[in-house]
């Protein structure tokens, strides 16, 4: 019976400091998970997010869109390293794309479009023009080229087939004709794609 009393003595007492401290054990509660939400909100703000945005903008680079913006960023630590890496790398795939076109789709010799491009522009002003819309396809062909490059040699033949694109590109130029557009159709042949 005295160890009844004492244990009901000590309840009352264990009763009476958790009633005491019951405020500071809630708010110690609180604080601590305040503390952890706070923590993991800038964790995410801080880590987590920047790191989504740059694997967000890796797979529009590998959808093939190029022209991205990736901003580097002022930040002094880990995260800001891989940003201005990933930043550097961006406009270094952006410029060997912007090359791989150009000479995928330029003639190296006049600089001028090539039959490729020139389908492709053909292709999406077919697909663009309306049913009043005219255009007009001039093939300009140099006649009897061969007989250059076999008597005068094949340099004096470049240099023929540069000036001519240099005059043809000079008369559509002065003409300012409304989607004029020139191309090199291939060997000594152009093509000129105008819009009367």
């Amino acid at each position: 019976s005295s160890v009844a009393g004492s244990v009901q003595v000590l309840d009352a007492k264990v009763d009476e400091v958790a009633s005491r401290n019951r405020l500071p054990i809630y708010g110690l509660t609180l604080g601590m998970l305040a503390m952890a939400l706070a923590s993991a909100f800038i964790v995410e703000r801080r880590f987590v997010r920047p790191i989504r945005q740059l694997a967000g903008q890796a797979e529009e680079i590998e959808a093939g869109r190029y022209d991205i913006d990736v901003s580097p960023t002022e930040r002094a630590d880990e995260i800001g390293d891989l940003e201005r890496a990933f930043a550097k790398m961006s406009a270094s795939v952006r410029a060997h794309d912007s090359e791989i076109r150009h000479i995928a789709f330029t003639d190296a010799l006049t600089q001028l479009p090539n039959r490729r491009d020139f389908r492709e522009r053909l292709d999406v002003r077919l697909q663009t023009q309306g049913e009043d819309d005219a255009m007009a396809l001039l093939f300009v062909d140099l006649d009897d080229f061969k007989r250059v490059n076999d008597t005068l040699g094949h340099d004096v033949g470049d240099r023929v087939l540069m000036e001519v694109a240099r005059r043809i590109r000079q008369v559509v130029d002065a003409a300012d004709l409304r989607g004029g557009e020139i191309s090199r159709f291939g060997g000594d042949e152009f093509v000129l794609l105008l819009e009367p």
